[in-house]
């Protein structure tokens, strides 16, 4: 687990298996113009204290999500990717522990996080809106912030939902509120529900010279089974005809029979084509971060730094203090900023 402050939400387990000879990962940061740097798996893609739990009887914050992470979810994956690349028949159990690990590795992310928190935001200032209550003697460097970021749309008495529009009052919502969600995240991926026929999946081998890449967002699935056009996110209108991009590892990854076909379990690609419409894919999904065995492959990731998917409040189940159901649309990414304070010292 290492550095118990340190969480990562792409465990070190996975990201090596995408890290050169040297052991260095590649790295575009689409948020930062497309910035590229290097670096070992252990000092990236990682937040302090992302999942620690505030106990306030206690006083002091529980680690108990980050060592389930550790202990019951990734310990099992550095042999599974083993037997796989091996091309070693795959057990039940393996299976068990493979949709163990794909499901967190949907909710563990930022990307989910930013989602949890942006949309009961987005709860409070539907509700708020209902008062169009008028500020009464607003500080004159208060009144001058908000003519300045309202610009020529600036009213002369605003009301408090016009100040939080423009960003001179933020309302900050508990980042712990999206740990209280997890759950019900991860029973409303329709992937892994009763009755959805997933199909045979199949584990691709990468016969080129082109290393698959992934992201801080690896969990790619949508309609249709063009990897050309992929228009909704987490979306899957028919079970027989959708997409399931997993990558694991540059020379792996895990897709399901639309995209793979054949008997075996083990299918191999010598198609450049192939691999690099599968890139981009995993571009397009995205948050921030993606990575890959050398930076040649990561070419073009730029292009997709305007795009990754977003919550749509009005198709989303919110809930006072939780999110059960996320509904995605790909859009412009948003930088989600929380300055909330425990009062609880680390």
């Amino acid at each position: 687990m290492g550095d118990a402050k340190q969480h990562h939400y792409i465990p070190i387990c996975y990201s090596k298996n995408f890290s050169d000879d040297r052991g260095f990962l590649s790295l575009v940061d689409l948020w930062g113009d497309g910035k590229k740097f290097s670096s070992k798996p252990k000092n990236v893609l990682k937040e302090k204290y992302l999942y620690s739990q505030p106990l306030y009887s206690e006083n002091r914050f529980d680690d108990s999500i980050e060592r389930f992470f550790s202990n019951e979810v990734e310990s099992s994956w550095t042999p599974i990717v083993s037997r796989m690349r091996r091309k070693i028949e795959i057990s039940q159990e393996d299976w068990a522990g493979f949709v163990r690990f794909i499901s967190s590795m949907h909710i563990r992310v930022p990307s989910k996080r930013y989602a949890v928190i942006e949309l009961l935001r987005e709860s409070v200032f539907r509700q708020m809106s209902q008062f169009d209550l008028d500020v009464p003697d607003m500080p004159e460097e208060i009144s001058r912030q908000y003519r300045d970021l309202a610009g020529e749309s600036a009213k002369d008495k605003p009301s408090i939902k016009d100040l939080i529009d423009v960003g001179v009052v933020r309302v900050s919502i508990d980042p712990h509120r999206y740990i209280s969600s997890m759950s019900r995240l991860i029973s409303s991926i329709i992937l892994f529900s009763k009755g959805f026929r997933f199909g045979i999946p199949r584990v691709v081998h990468n016969e080129t010279d082109v290393p698959f890449v992934s992201s801080d967002n690896p969990v790619c699935f949508f309609s249709g089974q063009s990897l050309k056009h992929v228009e909704s996110p987490y979306l899957i209108r028919d079970n027989r005809s959708f997409s399931f991009i997993f990558p694991i590892s540059s020379k792996m990854i895990l897709v399901n029979g639309c995209l793979a076909k054949g008997k075996s379990i083990h299918a191999s690609v010598d198609r450049v084509d192939f691999v690099r419409d599968v890139n981009k894919v995993v571009f397009k999904f995205a948050n921030r971060f993606v990575f890959s065995s050398n930076h040649d492959a990561l070419a073009g990731a730029s292009k997709f730094s305007d795009v990754c998917p977003r919550p749509v409040y009005s198709r989303s189940i919110v809930l006072p203090g939780r999110v059960d159901f996320i509904y995605y649309r790909f859009g412009l990414p948003k930088k989600i900023y929380d300055g909330w304070e425990y009062g609880i010292k680390r």
